[in-house]
């Protein structure tokens, strides 16, 4: 379940926004290999955002979270080439002035709606009521 979190200091329109959405959530899914369903895709424009102490330059920073092991080396090269000239193109912050950090998290800290995820084996999967050893947080 990829997130990919997106501040910038650019003002966009809500069309911009779609945009990238769209964009980011369709090469996210075919480069981190996951449906396109699972990626969360979250950007916040006209933030206060200084890089080099300079807040009038366009710039950004992104944030990617994914699953231990999802975010392959070959998967970051792949996004920051893709991502760059996107942001470019739509928020006009050049790649210089743009920062990533990847995060990967412990599948088992990963909880989708009240399901926490596991490892069967090598792929990821969700545990249901049905399912022996489900940790639930407390309400």
């Amino acid at each position: 379940m990829p997130v990919v979190s997106i501040v910038t200091n650019s003002t966009l329109s809500l069309e911009v926004k779609v945009t990238v959405s769209k964009a980011i959530t369709s090469a996210a899914a075919t480069i981190l290999k996951t449906p396109a369903a699972h990626v969360h895709v979250h950007l916040s424009d006209a933030q206060f955002l200084s890089f080099g102490g300079d807040y009038e330059t366009p710039c950004a920073v992104i944030t990617v979270k994914g699953a231990s092991m999802q975010i392959s080396e070959e998967a970051r090269k792949k996004l920051v080439s893709f991502m760059g000239p996107l942001l470019q193109e739509t928020c006009s912050c050049d790649a210089r002035h743009t920062t990533t950090h990847f995060i990967e998290i412990p599948v088992e800290n990963i909880a989708v709606g009240d399901q926490i995820m596991v490892f069967s084996g090598l792929r990821a999967g969700l545990v249901s009521d049905s399912t022996p050893n489900v940790r639930r947080s407390m309400s």
